[in-house]
């Protein structure tokens, strides 16, 4: 466990809201906690890094809250992505699932409506790109953070002493339930830790659910390189007569991977209920199954063949499409699912919740090709 004051990284453009940083630092620090800000000696700084790495880097593994302040400025942008380092510093914080303040300038917040009405008008009176309206749009309409409008330093610092000491008294409150449960504070963090310590009705399928989104998001970065078709693998030739082999070798992985799916769903859970550690380790299980057919696919797709072989590499790649979409569909449905059924639930009847899962492979056309090419091959 971590004994030192909180860190608190300090996301905005840097020249145009110095003054609102520096009173920020002064703010933060006379809490006894500590600003984690890229004008001062608290950010740490890899010099063989890139700017931007160096402040993914920090919010990753030197920050314990995140604060973010938009102004009418997008700031510099990463040609990498084409995004704002605010806004990768942003996305950081949130896949790290840390406790997120956002303000905005009330008066570029003011004029968000309307540029969503007529985005093409020009707003350089307002911000120096419609990327900030884009921006903010984009967490704002997902509904996962809080957005607070801001007209000067004093009402962000206002906001956050207030915000702050419910935060203190959240984790005061998550000390005393966890006195005793050494266990789960080493195996489980954020809102996983928050279910298995609550333990409120149907916690299992809802600490499974969150640990195995969290897991499959982690992974976000391979699949879109399987839904881009970016194969990463390392380029491997099979030669005609070693094909047929192949293919039967990476039925037999994949009809493997499916085995193992319907397991951990239909077998290993319901054997780990009551123990979090345990049906964490499962909802990772699962996660990494999903991780070994993406990477499968990509192996697959690195292959070189006859060109006579080619449509059946290319259908065998596309195979387990339909069980990546499902287990990624189930994995973020699990949470919502169970929440609609708490919601929906009378207390004449005993709540039960359903977390089957089908997965299916499309199988029918690879099939065809496979008999098609060995009729061409005979002699």
């Amino acid at each position: 466990m971590k004994n030192r004051p909180p860190n608190v990284f300090v996301s905005s453009t840097m020249y145009d809201l110095n003054h609102l940083r520096s009173q920020l630092r002064r703010f933060i620090e006379s809490l006894g906690w500590i600003a984690v800000m890229a004008e001062h000696g608290s950010f740490a700084i890899d010099v063989n890094q890139t700017t931007v790495n160096n402040s993914r880097r920090n919010v990753r593994e030197n920050a314990d809250v995140f604060v973010m302040i938009v102004g009418a400025r997008y700031g510099s942008i990463d040609p990498g992505t084409d995004k704002s380092v605010t806004n990768l510093e942003f996305l950081e914080a949130r896949a790290r699932g840390i406790p997120t303040y956002v303000f905005v300038d009330s008066d570029v917040l003011a004029q968000l409506n309307v540029w969503q009405s007529n985005p093409d008008a020009d707003y350089s009176g307002v911000v120096d790109t419609p990327r900030v309206f884009e921006f903010i749009d984009s967490f704002r309409g997902s509904g996962d953070v809080w957005t607070f409008p801001f007209a000067t330093t004093e009402s962000i610092i206002d906001t956050l002493r207030e915000q702050f000491a419910y935060l203190v008294q959240d984790a005061l409150a998550l000390r005393q339930m966890a006195h005793g449960h050494d266990h789960l504070l080493e195996e489980l963090t954020g809102d996983a830790l928050m279910v298995a310590l609550r333990r409120d009705e149907l916690w299992e399928h809802r600490l499974f659910g969150t640990v195995l989104e969290a897991e499959l998001d982690r992974r976000a970065p391979l699949r879109r390189e399987v839904e881009y078709r970016l194969a990463q693998a390392d380029v491997t030739h099979i030669n005609i007569d070693d094909f047929g082999p192949w293919v039967l070798d990476r039925v037999h992985e994949f009809n493997e991977f499916k085995r193992t799916a319907k397991a951990i769903s239909c077998d290993y859970l319901p054997q780990v209920q009551g123990d979090p550690i345990g049906i964490a380790a499962v909802a990772r299980r699962f996660a990494q199954v999903w991780e070994d057919t993406a990477r499968w696919t990509l192996r697959c797709r690195a292959v070189r063949v006859d060109p006579e072989a080619e449509r059946v590499v290319d259908l065998l790649s596309t195979m387990n499409a339909n069980m990546l979409d499902e287990i990624w569909e189930f994995g973020h449905s699990l949470i919502p699912s169970l929440d609609e059924a708490i919601e929906g639930h009378t207390d004449d009847d005993p709540l039960v919740f359903n977390m089957a899962l089908t997965l299916t492979a499309d199988v029918d056309e690879l099939n065809e090709e496979i008999d098609r090419f060995g009729q061409r091959l005979s002699p």
